[in-house]
């Protein structure tokens, strides 16, 4: 396994995910993506929403063998040295409350891709580009405006960019 894989418990979830995926077939599967990708708060919150997310995913997903081999090859992937040769410019954005990486796995990414940008949005799960969209875009945007002006960036005030992660 690479020394940069993926957090034993973010394995222990596709683990988990998969098994579902085989023993419970593919509706079970995405019923259960929610709990592991959004956070509480926007699952309770958002009940419709979610329930059209899942009939489209329910209606559009691979086949379980195609989506199980996707689990095998996250699962397997690492990078290491790969993010130290990114001359990219790189935002690296994530959540506090995210429990399938974890800030400090975002953090680890920032530190070896070089000269990249680190914003940690204060909740929003995994999925805190739909949970928390437009404060993801506004980081996102404000960015992108700064490397097209070639200025200074910084995480809006309702981020942080510091690389000590809160337990």
């Amino acid at each position: 396994m690479s020394r940069f894989g993926l957090p034993k418990r973010a394995n222990r979830c596709f683990e988990v995910r998969d098994r579902i995926l085989r023993e419970s077939g593919p509706e079970a599967y995405v019923r259960a993506q929610a709990l592991f990708l959004h956070p509480p708060w926007w699952v309770s919150a958002h009940p419709e929403r979610l329930a059209t997310m899942e009939a489209a995913m329910i209606a559009h997903l691979s086949p379980p063998e195609i989506v199980s081999s996707r689990i095998a090859a996250l699962m397997a992937y690492g990078p290491d040295d790969e993010l130290a040769a990114v001359r990219t410019p790189t935002l690296v954005v994530c959540a506090d409350d995210d429990h399938l990486t974890p800030p400090h796995y975002s953090v680890d990414m920032h530190r070896l891709i070089p000269d990249s940008d680190l914003a940690i949005m204060p909740d929003g799960g995994h999925f805190n580009t739909t949970c928390r969209a437009a404060e993801f875009n506004e980081t996102m945007l404000g960015w992108l405006l700064a490397q097209r002006d070639g200025t200074p960036w910084a995480p809006p005030a309702f981020a942080r960019g510091d690389t000590v992660h809160r337990a």
